[in-house]
């Protein structure tokens, strides 16, 4: 494995800072640098983990402040170079798809996530984290935000599908209607149906010229570069048909599953600069949806890829 660009899922950062202080943070994460550059890897920080982990640090009491103020600085190492590694928000992915040009405003957000990483890594954490206190509480309201719009948005879709789901379950006494709905899932019609959905929410409210043929396109071009995300998805709604998928249940953080789907984002046959990606994580069922996408090769899990750095050490955490 080598010439490749790294992508750690959140939790992957958060178990290998677990129990952590900043020196032991610095130390662990240059010692998988020095690893990675011996192969021409590169760390990548995607926005989406970035996100995450800064949405803990609006409260100094939130209960994941200190874990993920250490997987901050570890995140932070990993991914710099020169600058920092850094793949943005699916929406700027998407507007760069369908038109080929940024709204400088999404960019700017981007940026200030980048920054926020860059500034708590490398500078003083605490100091930084109460300096840039509104910007963090911004992140954590626009994560919470992507939650709740998650939960309604698949509450309404089941209830679409069958007026009488509850509890993240569809058609739950008749076998016939849910073994239909398990067929229309394992077609390509669902995964066209969500490619659409993302381009209708990437031109709505802004001025375009797209005819109906260059509409196809795009959806079209959207499915194929994003398939195992949009897979994903699909294999949720799988759940939800088999055996129930609660989106409320705060206990198992069923609404983080969009963070798991965003992150899939990163995961299709393009280039970052010239090299392919590679993402590690430790759930089970993103390696099963990379591999029915046909990526099987672009998800791993930690165990895996520190046996390729030979840093046997640090098999095992978290």
């Amino acid at each position: 494995m080598n010439n490749l660009n790294i992508i750690f899922d959140t939790n992957i950062y958060r178990g290998l800072t677990y129990g952590l202080n900043r020196i032991e943070v610095i130390e662990r994460f240059e010692q998988i640098k020095q690893a990675e550059t011996a192969r021409d890897l590169t760390g990548v920080l995607t926005a989406v983990t970035a996100m995450e982990l800064l949405s803990h640090l609006a409260n100094d009491d939130d209960p994941g402040f200190e874990q993920c103020k250490q997987a901050i600085i570890g995140a932070g190492i990993h991914a710099t170079g020169e600058y920092l590694h850094f793949i943005p928000h699916i929406t700027l992915q998407l507007q760069q798809l369908v038109f080929g040009q940024l709204n400088p405003a999404d960019v700017h957000g981007n940026e200030v996530i980048a920054d926020l990483v860059s500034l708590i890594s490398a500078g003083n954490p605490e100091k930084n984290i109460a300096k840039y206190n509104d910007q963090i509480t911004e992140i954590n309201r626009l994560v919470q935000l992507h939650k709740s719009d998650f939960i309604s948005a698949s509450q309404s879709a089941a209830n679409l599908v069958d007026p009488k789901a509850s509890n993240g379950q569809i058609f739950k006494n008749d076998k016939d209607q849910r073994q239909g709905l398990l067929k229309i899932l394992k077609s390509e019609q669902p995964i066209m149906l969500q490619a659409r959905g993302y381009f209708d929410k990437t031109i709505k409210g802004k001025f375009h010229h797209f005819s109906k043929k260059m509409a196809e396109q795009k959806i079209t071009e959207i499915a194929r570069c994003y398939k195992t995300a949009l897979t994903l998805h699909v294999k949720l709604l799988e759940r939800v048909a088999t055996s129930g998928y609660d989106m409320t249940n705060n206990k198992k953080n069923r609404a983080n599953t969009i963070f798991d789907i965003y992150q899939l984002f990163s995961v299709n046959d393009e280039t970052i600069q010239g090299k392919e990606s590679v993402f590690v994580t430790n759930e089970k069922w993103l390696k099963e949806v990379a591999i029915e996408s046909g990526f099987s090769e672009k998800v791993i899990d930690l165990t895996t890829y520190l046996k390729v750095l030979e840093i046997d050490s640090l098999i095992g955490h978290r």
